[in-house]
């Protein structure tokens, strides 16, 4: 079944099936064990995650060490999108709250992808502008 993927993002995830030849080209699938840190505060952000299966625990530290959770992010979500092309770092931590299957996206790779086609930014811009 071929998806229209410049429609609106309502499911991403038929997005990534459709076009799993060019997501494989400027991503990549890693599987993640629990309680992995993905990145932490202060750490510059290099790229961001899409989250195919397992969970994402957002969360901010005090001073003492204390852990405040943010958000919980799931199956469907992207984590890091929001930081990944303002050249800034972190401001927060985030790790698998479980066994997940994540692809990841480097700035780099999408920044390129980006370039040579135009209709990827239509997609990338309509699902983090939500």
């Amino acid at each position: 079944m071929q998806y229209d993927w410049l429609s609106p993002p309502g499911n991403r995830k038929v997005f990534l099936m459709s076009l799993p030849e060019y997501i494989a080209k400027i991503g990549s699938t890693k599987i993640i064990p629990k309680g992995q840190l993905l990145f932490q505060a202060g750490q510059t952000c290099t790229g961001f995650y899409y989250i195919v299966t397992g969970s994402i625990r957002v969360f901010s530290m005090d001073i003492n060490g204390k852990e405040l959770e943010i958000a919980r992010l799931t199956n469907d979500d992207f984590c890091g999108e929001a930081i990944a092309f303002t050249g800034k770092e972190f401001p927060v931590y985030a790790e698998t709250a479980e066994k997940s299957t994540l692809i990841y996206f480097s700035k780099t790779n999408i920044q390129t992808a980006l370039k040579q086609n135009l209709n990827l930014a239509v997609f990338f811009s309509g699902t983090f502008g939500q």
